[in-house]
C-alpha cells in the first residue's frame, strides 16, 4: 500500500479550469548580472518581456547597477495556455548585446511558482550566475473556442495532450429551467452540451417546448488532466438564431476519482471511485441560479500497460508514432475547374511503403500530379509548428509509446485522429475540408479541418488533431467525409459540395492494424473518389461497464423488407381478401404498404427504414388488414416483434406466423438492424420531436420509403421528413394526395370534419356505440388485435348528445373566423401579418400590413367546418414578415374555438354563437371574431374544398391548385 497523500487544495484555486484566460505578467528585478564588481557599477540594463514572440512589457533602462529593479506588470488575454511561451531578454544598452535570456512555457512558469516551495526566480540562459525575477498569475475564462481563436489568431491551434481516460456522463433530466421563449408564448427547447477547455465534446438532443426535459442520454468525454473541468451547459435550441444559454454547472474530473496516494515507485495513483449522481444548479450569466439538472458521471481510466503486459508482449517493443506526408506530393495548383489536364501515373517508393486499407472493391486511384521543375515542393511537415513552437510532431512526442500488441482485445478506448491530407479527388477543388464522425453523429464531429486554400486534387492540412472516446470498439464506426466549400458559402450551409466519404468499423481498423501505426495510413474513399491520409492512435481504457441504455446498439436504423404473405384468411364473399400491412412502433403507425386486390398470397416486395431509439424497449407490430371501401377494415392477423431480438448488423430473413389468424397465415420478412446515432432533424418541426418523445417515447425519427404514415398528424410530419413520394404499381395508395406536405388519412373510408379536429383528446372525436374512438388517433397507446370480421356490415358514426360532450359542439356547422386587428404593446413597428394553424398546419394568413405598430384588417375571414362532438383548437400567431429572413413570430395564442363560443352557443341551444375574442400576451394583442352557425341535416360528407379550401378565404383558389391536406378521393 502506498502512503496516503492529502489532496491538492488551495484557497486560490479557480472554480473554472480553462486554457483560455487572463495572464498577469510582473517584471520584478534581476541580480548578479555583472561578472565582476567593477563592471557592476558600469552596467546599464533594459528588459523586454514577450508573450508568444510579441513584446508586451518594455523595462526602462536602469543605469550603473547589476541588480536592476522594474516592478512593472501587465494583464493579457491568452487563447490557449498550453501553447503560450514567456520570453524575457536583458540587454546591455552600452553595446546593445543580450546579457541573458529566459524562455519557458506559460504552464511551466505557473507550475514553477505553485505551492509553498514555489519561486519566481529563474536562472538566465547564456549567463553564468545571473537571475531574473518574473511573477506569473493566471485567471481562467470560459469562452467559445471560435471567439477565443479570433481574439488571438497568432497563437495557433491547441492540440490535445495524452488522454488519461474518459468520463461517462449520463444527462438524465432537468427541472425548473429558464424560459427564454415566453415572449412567443412557447417554452424553451433545452439540450445539454459538454465543454472541456473551451472545446465542445458532446451534446444531447433537444426536447421541444418544456422546462422540465428528460434526456436520458449518455455522452463520453475524453479528458487529459486530473484537474480538467467539465462545463455542463444548458441551451435553448433555435432554428435560425443563435442558441440561447439557460445556465451551466461545473464538474471537476478530480471529483470522479478516488483517494490519491503514492505507489512503491513513488508515482501518484488514484483509487477507483463510485459514480457520482447528483442534481446540479444552473448558474446564469448574471450569477443567479435558475433551474437544475440531474446527471450521473463516472471516470474510466486508460490502461496501465506496465501492470498487464506479458514477457512475450514486452519483447515486441513499442510503437514510435511519427508524422509525415505519406508520400503525398502537391501538384501544380490549378486555377480553373478544367478536368482535362493530364495526371502523372508515377509514384514514389516512399508512397508504396505507406500502409493501405484493404477493400473488397477495387481502390484504384488517379495518381497525384507531378510538380513542374520550376515549382519546388515544400512539405508542410518541415515546419509544422505554430508561433509557440509546439506543433503536431511535437505534441505526438509527448505521448507515451504504446506496446506493439493486438488491440482488438480491448473493449473501449480513446482515439486521437490526425487528418493530414487527401489525394486522387475526381477533379480539382478549392476549399476542401475533411470531417470525421463517430457513429454518424453529425451533431458533434470528432474533427473538422479548416478549408484548404489551394485548388487541386491534392490537399494538406497542418495541426488538424482531435480526440474522441470509443465506448464500444466492437460496434463503433468512423466516417471520413470530404467536402468542398464554395466561395462565399458558410461551412454549416447545406450548399457544401460532397466529394466523397467512407465509413470504417472501428473493429475492422483494429483487426487490420491501421491504428497505432508508426506512420500515417491512406484510407480510400467509396466509389474511387479519392483517399485521405490519417494517423490514428488508440489508447485502451478499462471496461466502461455500459448499461443497455448507454450502448450504441440501443439506437440505429431498422431496415425492413416485406416480401410476401401466404395463406391469409378470406375476408370477402368472393373467397379472397384485399390485404395490406401496417407497421406500428409502440402502437403508433409509421408505415403502410400497398393494397393488393383479391388475393390470399400477396407479393408486396416493399421496404422501409426507421430510425429507432431505445431499441431494448421498442416493439414493432405488423398488422395485416383486409381493405374495405365502405365498412371498417378487417384485421387478418398481427405479428409482434421486440426489436431487442434482432441481431446486430446481421440480416434476418424468415417467415413469421400471424397471431389472431387462421393458424396458417405467415409473413415473409427480412430485417437488418445497424447501430448508429439517430439524428434529430433540425429542419423538422418541433411538433414532430414532441410526438417522437411524448407519444412514441422517442424511438422513431426518420422514415424512408413506404406509403402513408401514421394518419393525420404524425403521418403527415413523418412523410414530409422522408422527402420522397412513393408511386405504387400494385393496388392503390390510400390517402395519397399528391403533395409532399399533405397529411394522409390513416384509412380509406368516409371521413368528415372530425379528421381535422384536435387529436390530443379522445372526447373531441366521434365515438362508436361501445365508447371507442372511430379513427384511432396518433396518440394511441397500443394497437390491440381484433377478431377478423369477414362480411361485417358497414359501420356508421353516431352523434354524441350534448351531455356526452359538454366541451364540444352539440351540432355540426361552420365556424367563421375573422381577423380584426393586432397591436404590439411596445408600439414598435413591424410588417404585421396573422397566421392561423390547425393541427400544426397553416390554414390561413392575412395580408401584410407594412411598417405599423397596430393593424386593422377588412374581410380577412375563413370558414372552419366542425362536426357534432368536435372541439377544434387553433394556434393564432402574430408575425413580423420578411421576404429574406423568413417570418419572425412576435406572439402566439392557443385558441379553443368551443371554449370561446361556449356560453353563447349554450344560450342558443347549440344552434349558433358569436364572440369577439381579445387574445392578449405581454407583447401583443390580437382581436378575432368567431361566429358559429349550426347546420341541419347531420354530418354530411364534405370534400376537401369544404374542409381546407374554404379556410383559405380569398386565397382558396391558389391553395386548391397546390393541393389540399386531404385528397378528394379519400373523403368521398
Amino acid at each position: 500500500m502506498g502512503n496516503e497523500v492529502a489532496p491538492d487544495e488551495s484557497p486560490d484555486e479557480p472554480d473554472v479550469d480553462s486554457n483560455t484566460g487572463l495572464v498577469r505578467l510582473f517584471l520584478r528585478s534581476a541580480s548578479n548580472l555583472a561578472m565582476t564588481p567593477a563592471l557592476a557599477r558600469k552596467l546599464c540594463v533594459r528588459a523586454e518581456v514577450m508573450l508568444d514572440n510579441k513584446v508586451v512589457i518594455s523595462g526602462a533602462e536602469v543605469k550603473n547597477t547589476d541588480v536592476p529593479s522594474w516592478e512593472i506588470g501587465k494583464e493579457l488575454f491568452v487563447a490557449d495556455r498550453d501553447r503560450s511561451f514567456v520570453t524575457v531578454r536583458l540587454i546591455d544598452t552600452g553595446n546593445n548585446r543580450t546579457i541573458g535570456s529566459l524562455k519557458l512555457k506559460l504552464d511551466d512558469a505557473l507550475a514553477h511558482q505553485a505551492g509553498d516551495n514555489g519561486s519566481d526566480w529563474y536562472a538566465l540562459t547564456g549567463h553564468a550566475k545571473g537571475q531574473i525575477r518574473v511573477n506569473v498569475k493566471w485567471r481562467p475564462i470560459m469562452m467559445d473556442p471560435d471567439v477565443a481563436a479570433s481574439l488571438s489568431p497568432n497563437q495557433g491551434k491547441r492540440l490535445p495532450g495524452p488522454p488519461i481516460g474518459f468520463v461517462k456522463l449520463t444527462c438524465h433530466e432537468g427541472r425548473g429551467l429558464k424560459n427564454v421563449e415566453a415572449a412567443s408564448g412557447r417554452k424553451s427547447d433545452p439540450y445539454m452540451a459538454v465543454v472541456v477547455q473551451n472545446e465542445l465534446r458532446g451534446k444531447t438532443r433537444y426536447i421541444a417546448n418544456t422546462l422540465d426535459p428528460v434526456w436520458n442520454e449518455t455522452l463520453f468525454v475524453p479528458v487529459h488532466r486530473v484537474n480538467d473541468t467539465l462545463a455542463l451547459e444548458c441551451f435553448d435550441w433555435n432554428r435560425v438564431e443563435r442558441d440561447k444559454p439557460l445556465g451551466d454547472a461545473l464538474l471537476k474530473v478530480a471529483r470522479l476519482m478516488g483517494t490519491k496516494s503514492l505507489d512503491e515507485n513513488g508515482d501518484v495513483v488514484y483509487a477507483t471511485a463510485k459514480p457520482v449522481e447528483m442534481w446540479a444548479s444552473l448558474r446564469q450569466r448574471n450569477g443567479k441560479i435558475k433551474g437544475e439538472v440531474r446527471f450521473r458521471a463516472a471516470f474510466v481510466p486508460v490502461i496501465n500497460f506496465d501492470d498487464m503486459l506479458t514477457e512475450t508482449e514486452r519483447a515486441r517493443g513499442t510503437v514510435d508514432m511519427k508524422i509525415n506526408d505519406g508520400g503525398l506530393v502537391l501538384g501544380e495548383e490549378e486555377p480553373s475547374l478544367d478536368t482535362s489536364s493530364s495526371s502523372s501515373s508515377s509514384s514514389s517508393d516512399e508512397e508504396a511503403a505507406v500502409p493501405r486499407m484493404s477493400r473488397t472493391k477495387s481502390n484504384k486511384q488517379s495518381a497525384p500530379n507531378v510538380p513542374r521543375a520550376a515549382a519546388p515542393v515544400d512539405s508542410i511537415f518541415s515546419g509544422m509548428s505554430g508561433p509557440g513552437g509546439d506543433g503536431l510532431a511535437q505534441t505526438l512526442g509527448r505521448y507515451p509509446r504504446l506496446p506493439n500488441i493486438d488491440y482488438t482485445q480491448f473493449k473501449a478506448g480513446v482515439i486521437s485522429v490526425a487528418t493530414i491530407g487527401c489525394r486522387g479527388l475526381v477533379r480539382p477543388f478549392a476549399g476542401v475540408f475533411v470531417t470525421v464522425f463517430l457513429n454518424g453523429n453529425r451533431q458533434a464531429p470528432v474533427i473538422e479541418t479548416s478549408p484548404s486554400r489551394r485548388r487541386g486534387r491534392e490537399h494538406m492540412w497542418e495541426d488538424e488533431f482531435s480526440q474522441a472516446a470509443i465506448p464500444e470498439a466492437q460496434y463503433d464506426t468512423l466516417m471520413f467525409e470530404v467536402k468542398c466549400q464554395p466561395p462565399g458559402v458558410d461551412v454549416d450551409s447545406d450548399e457544401m459540395i460532397a466529394i466523397g466519404k467512407v465509413e470504417y468499423p472501428m473493429a475492422e481498423l483494429l483487426r487490420q492494424k491501421l491504428v497505432n501505426t508508426p506512420e500515417p495510413v491512406w484510407l480510400p474513399l467509396d466509389a474511387e473518389t479519392g483517399e485521405v491520409l490519417v494517423l490514428i492512435r488508440y489508447d485502451p481504457v478499462e471496461d466502461p461497464e455500459l448499461l443497455a441504455a448507454e450502448s450504441i446498439t440501443d439506437q440505429g436504423m431498422v431496415r425492413m423488407r416485406l416480401a410476401s404473405a401466404t395463406n391469409l384468411p378470406a375476408a370477402d364473399k368472393s373467397g379472397t381478401s384485399d390485404p395490406y400491412v401496417a407497421a406500428l412502433i409502440d402502437g403508433v403507425k409509421v408505415w403502410e404498404s400497398e393494397t393488393h386486390k383479391k388475393t390470399l398470397n400477396p407479393r408486396f416486395n416493399e421496404q422501409a427504414e426507421v430510425g429507432i431509439r431505445q431499441r431494448a424497449k421498442t416493439v414493432l407490430t405488423l398488422e395485416v388488414y383486409d381493405w374495405n371501401q365502405i365498412q371498417s377494415h378487417t384485421l387478418l392477423g398481427t405479428l409482434t416483434l421486440p426489436l431487442r431480438d434482432l441481431p446486430i448488423g446481421e440480416a434476418v430473413e424468415k417467415s413469421y406466423a400471424l397471431a389472431g389468424s387462421n393458424g396458417k397465415a405467415e409473413l415473409q420478412l427480412k430485417f437488418l438492424f445497424k447501430p448508429g446515432y439517430v439524428e434529430q432533424h433540425d429542419d423538422s418541426s418541433p411538433v414532430l420531436l414532441n410526438v417522437a418523445h411524448t407519444v412514441v417515447k422517442a424511438p422513431v425519427t426518420v422514415i424512408k420509403g413506404g406509403a402513408s404514415i401514421v394518419g393525420n398528424v404524425v403521418g403527415g410530419i413523418f412523410g414530409k421528413i422522408s422527402g420522397k413520394k412513393h408511386r405504387g404499381t400494385v393496388g392503390r395508395r390510400r390517402g395519397g394526395s399528391g403533395s409532399s406536405d399533405d397529411l394522409p388519412p390513416s384509412e380509406d373510408r368516409k371521413l368528415s370534419a372530425a379528421a381535422i379536429q384536435a387529436m390530443g383528446s379522445a372526447t373531441n372525436m366521434p365515438r362508436d356505440d361501445d365508447g371507442t374512438t372511430e379513427g384511432e388517433p396518433a396518440t394511441a397507446v397500443a394497437s390491440q388485435p381484433q377478431t377478423p370480421k369477414p362480411g361485417a356490415a358497414a359501420t356508421t358514426i353516431p352523434m354524441p348528445r350534448l351531455s356526452d360532450a359538454s366541451d364540444a359542439f352539440s351540432a355540426p356547422g361552420n365556424v367563421y373566423v375573422t381577423i380584426m386587428s393586432a397591436e404590439t404593446r411596445d408600439h414598435r413597428k413591424h410588417n404585421m401579418l396573422v397566421s392561423v394553424s390547425l393541427n400544426h398546419k397553416t390554414v390561413f394568413k392575412t395580408a401584410v400590413k407594412k411598417d405599423v405598430a397596430s393593424a386593422v384588417w377588412e374581410s380577412e375571414q375563413f370558414e372552419l367546418p366542425v362536426l357534432q362532438g368536435g372541439a377544434p383548437e387553433l394556434l393564432v400567431a402574430l408575425k413580423d414578415h420578411s421576404s429574406f429572413r423568413g417570418d419572425k413570430t412576435v406572439a402566439e395564442f392557443a385558441v379553443s374555438v368551443f371554449g370561446e363560443l361556449k356560453s353563447d352557443v349554450l344560450a342558443n341551444n347549440g344552434a349558433r354563437g358569436e364572440v369577439m375574442a381579445q387574445l392578449e400576451s405581454d407583447v401583443a394583442v390580437v382581436t378575432v371574431h368567431l361566429e358559429f352557425v349550426g347546420r341541419e341535416g347531420g354530418d354530411d360528407a364534405m370534400d376537401s374544398s369544404s374542409i381546407i379550401g374554404s379556410m383559405r378565404g380569398k386565397h382558396s383558389e391558389r391553395h386548391n391548385r397546390r393541393g389540399s391536406a386531404f385528397s378528394r378521393k379519400s373523403l368521398k
